[in-house]
């Protein structure tokens, strides 16, 4: 009885699961030059990426003063291409450029790029994948304000460090859409307020 009841455990558990997602906690330090000042604002959360389709999505709350935002940046278009380094090294790179971009308003430039050596990791039923246990991440924008028309530059450092037990988790009990979903309900729950921008026209 207790074999029959241990392989009806595991096969639930094999149909619960989905294609894998990796997700990582991000660290991000920005800086923002423009309307006569220098700011600088420092953001947590999650990178969630779909290692079947490519999917990614940065989910992340910061402060400005007193107040509590959150983004939630599903990218499109972005390329994710494997470069090899030196003594049989390979690297997974995540890239992204819009000049200007075709989803948001006044974004009149936009790059990211995020680079990590690769390693053999395990994160649910597709067995062995080549993955980053951790990226490094720069960006940069130049935005101008659809309402104020004042123009602001940003530059952003990162880095993302692979969650293998939380990944795991996840992979059992959610799919990708669900997990950006549970990382945005997490901030929400905390005060963090939604920022949306603008979308082109």
């Amino acid at each position: 009885m207790k074999s029959v009841l241990t392989a009806l455990i595991l096969s639930t558990l094999s149909l619960s699961s989905w294609a894998d997602t990796a997700i990582y906690r991000i660290a991000l330090n920005q800086t923002v030059f423009g309307n006569g000042s220098v700011q600088r604002i420092a953001a947590k959360g999650w990178l969630v990426h779909d290692t079947d389709n490519g999917a990614v999505t940065f989910v992340y709350g910061f402060k400005v003063g007193s107040l509590k935002f959150l983004a939630v940046r599903r990218f499109n278009g972005h390329r994710i291409d494997t470069v090899e380094g030196s003594k049989g090294s390979s690297h997974t790179v995540i890239s992204f450029a819009a000049n200007p971009s075709t989803e948001y308003a006044g974004v009149l430039m936009e790059s990211l790029h995020l680079r990590g050596r690769n390693s053999s990791i395990s994160l649910g039923s597709d067995g062995l994948l080549s993955l980053p246990r951790a990226y490094t991440m720069n960006a940069r924008n130049v935005v101008k304000n659809t309402v104020s028309g004042v123009t602001v530059s940003g530059e952003t450092t990162g880095t993302a460090t692979l969650d293998v037990n939380g990944s795991r988790a996840s992979n059992i009990t959610e799919n990708y859409d669900g997990a950006v979903a549970r990382f945005t309900s997490y901030f929400t729950g905390l005060g963090y307020t939604l920022v949306i921008p603008p979308p082109a026209n």
